[in-house]
């Protein structure tokens, strides 16, 4: 797109989607027209709607200069999600940064889970959202379960502050609990009937192939999960027994090809409950695992 100092015609929605899309396009981003129409309403701090409703939308010159600058960093592999400073997840847009890692759809089937299990309980509950990042599974689900009592734990102080940061952001300051903690390092002595973890899981072999934009970007510590991908799974799942209630449930997610070696992990640690639930395209995608 013409630079503003410089342009020489009126710049509208339609032809600035039309400009970052086929440029995004050209440099062999995947989703082009998704990522020009993010940026766009982040500019003008519109919702995708606007944008596809208004083609006919007139830009400023200050508008001009903040559209080529987000569009520079995506060229640059940034994700869109951190140059908007938002992902949208289940039923919320979460505010997110280099500090954490992106919420994926993936992990929405966990959420999904994890409601549908406390709804079946009929009783307010005890949650613990471990590796909680952003805070999007433990935040979604005290959001959708207000008589719930959630606890957000992570080691890293800097994710924990980006989960208070949508805690407020979401009303559920007050309402949720954060702890710092290595695991279960810092919860000794207590209970809760459901725990739920999009623990780091990706192996040595697959953090080679993962693209820029997310090597580049992402926090190594929130991917990386050892040489196999099961090395949170092996920690947790050793200890899980000490803090999981009677009755209660644990779901991890899991990444597609680890459904038969988390299983494998759980029932060796005396878990006999133990189900593996796929998502929509028929992939392995989290484990339940019930103490009975």
């Amino acid at each position: 797109m013409e630079d503003a100092g410089n342009f020489k015609e009126t710049v509208t929605i339609a032809f600035a989607m039309d400009n970052i899309t086929g440029t995004l396009e050209a440099e062999g981003f995947d989703t082009p027209a998704l990522d020009a129409g993010l940026i766009l309403a982040h500019v003008l701090g519109k919702d995708r709607a606007y944008i596809l409703a208004h083609p006919e939308h007139e830009f400023s010159e200050d508008e001009i200069l903040r559209i080529n600058e987000e569009v520079s960093e995506r060229l640059c592999c940034r994700p869109v999600a951190y140059i908007t400073g938002q992902k949208d997840f289940y039923d919320r847009t979460f505010y997110v940064d280099e500090r954490v890692l992106i919420p994926r759809p993936d992990t929405e089937i966990l959420v999904e889970e994890a409601l549908k299990s406390a709804g079946a309980t009929k009783k307010d509950i005890s949650v613990l959202d471990l590796c909680c990042g952003s805070g999007a599974i433990g935040l979604t689900v005290a959001g959708n379960l207000p008589g719930a009592k959630v606890t957000l734990s992570d080691i890293s102080p800097d994710a924990l502050d980006v989960a208070m940061i949508n805690a407020e952001r979401f009303g559920l300051t007050g309402k949720v609990r954060f702890i710092e903690s290595d695991l279960f390092d810092e919860l000794a002595g207590e209970r809760f009937d459901m725990i739920l973890s999009n623990p780091p899981y990706i192996s040595s072999d697959e953090m080679t192939a993962l693209s820029p934009e997310i090597t580049q970007w992402e926090p190594h510590s929130a991917l990386y999960g050892g040489s196999d991908g099961l090395s949170f799974y092996r920690s947790i799942l050793s200890e899980a027994k000490g803090y999981l209630a009677e009755g209660g449930e644990m779901l991890l997610e899991i990444g597609e090809s680890q459904g038969s070696e988390v299983r494998a992990i759980a029932e060796a640690n005396g878990f006999a409950d133990v189900r593996v639930v796929k998502d929509l395209a028929g992939i392995d995608r989290v484990i339940s695992i019930k103490e009975k």
